[in-house]
């Protein structure tokens, strides 16, 4: 029984590795081609928060990347105050809203970052060597 619906077989040896929380299977795919390419495994994909708070304690990863808009009742913001409020793991935040609309606390927390969507894949890279150095 597959818990998640992406779990990897084999995460890359070398490289940290990544949670993807994004409902949208196409976007989800992408970015973790884009990841394995730059030589990060993929711990999981979680499509709700719950989904992701349970990948998180069964196989924690090195960073979790968490859009705004997931199935279920909990949002991506919540996700992300329930993961700070319980590991020291850093999130890569992303939304197509505008981050300005954002509350501020989200920023001041140490290992939180945004990015607005459309992503682009040198911005995602750059984020990603910062956040796990």
């Amino acid at each position: 029984m597959q818990l998640f619906p992406y779990t990897p077989k084999v995460a890359s040896p070398a490289g940290p590795r990544i949670l993807i929380v994004e409902d949208q299977a196409p976007i989800a795919l992408h970015l973790g081609m884009l990841m394995q390419k730059w030589g990060y495994g993929i711990a999981g994909w979680a499509v709700s928060g719950n989904q992701a708070l349970d990948a998180i304690q069964y196989y924690p990863p090195d960073l979790v990347i968490v859009n705004f808009k997931l199935q279920g009742h909990m949002n991506g913001l919540e996700l992300v105050g329930r993961i700070q409020a319980r590991w020291q793991i850093p999130v890569l935040f992303f939304s197509g809203i505008d981050g300005r609309d954002l509350p501020s606390m989200l920023f001041q927390r140490q290992k939180v970052q945004f990015l607005a969507k459309p992503i682009q894949p040198k911005q995602l890279q750059t984020s990603l060597s910062q956040m796990l150095a």
